[in-house]
């Protein structure tokens, strides 16, 4: 009368034990590996089955595969206390849920790029992520940039897949200036940047007027 998970579900977890309710108290004998199997396609799951009331209950040895179809099979070797079988097989398929994600974030791209010069003082630094990050991670806290170990004022935003701080004030010529993200920042999964990101990049130099 019921399984879980039900037919058809989808996003199931990689350790579920799988539970088939009948109408009625079963014969516990009757419910064993060849009487309850799990597969993934044609290739039978190991497991221990366990019954109870009028449940029982096939747990997997192992982790499931993420994002495969599994069907749980209960035969008419099943049978209630008084040795009536199942009337026919029942069979009922899931699928597991997706592959966590587990891959560190990196950085593709700085703007402007490393080591570049003649960079206009009033430039909005920016930096582009390999993946979706997790906006409250990207702050003023985790992405500055400084002149020297003079610290730079300004606002962080975060769209799509770029960060970009906005200097309050206008940078200063013929500086180098670093912009650095740290490893406090992180992906949708929470994932954090493997290792911290400096970059480096001089502003245009001063134009001194001649004196006529």
């Amino acid at each position: 009368i019921l399984t879980d998970p039900l037919a058809s579900a989808t996003g199931v977890v990689f350790n579920k034990a799988v539970d088939v309710t009948f109408n009625q108290a079963m014969d516990p004998l009757t419910i064993t590996a060849s009487t309850f199997t799990l597969k993934q396609g044609a290739t039978a799951v190991a497991g221990a089955i366990t019954y109870t009331g009028s449940k029982a209950t096939f747990k997997p040895s192992v982790s499931l595969i993420p994002n495969t179809v599994y069907t749980g099979t209960i035969t008419t070797g099943a049978k209630n206390v008084a040795g009536f079988a199942l009337i026919s097989d029942y069979t009922f398929s899931f699928t597991t849920a997706a592959a966590p994600d587990i891959t560190a974030p990196t950085i593709n791209a700085t703007d402007p790029l490393n080591n570049a010069a003649s960079i206009a003082l009033n430039k909005a630094v920016g930096v582009t992520f390999s993946e979706s990050m997790d906006p409250a991670t990207i702050n003023t806290s985790t992405f500055t940039l400084s002149q020297g170990t003079t610290v730079v004022t300004g606002v962080v935003t975060y769209s799509g897949t770029q960060a970009t701080f906005t200097p309050t004030l206008s940078l200063v010529s013929g500086k180098i200036y670093t912009g650095t993200i740290t490893t406090g920042v992180k992906d949708l999964a929470g994932n954090a940047l493997s290792t911290t990101k400096t970059f480096n990049f001089s502003t245009v130099a001063e134009i001194v007027m001649p004196i006529v």
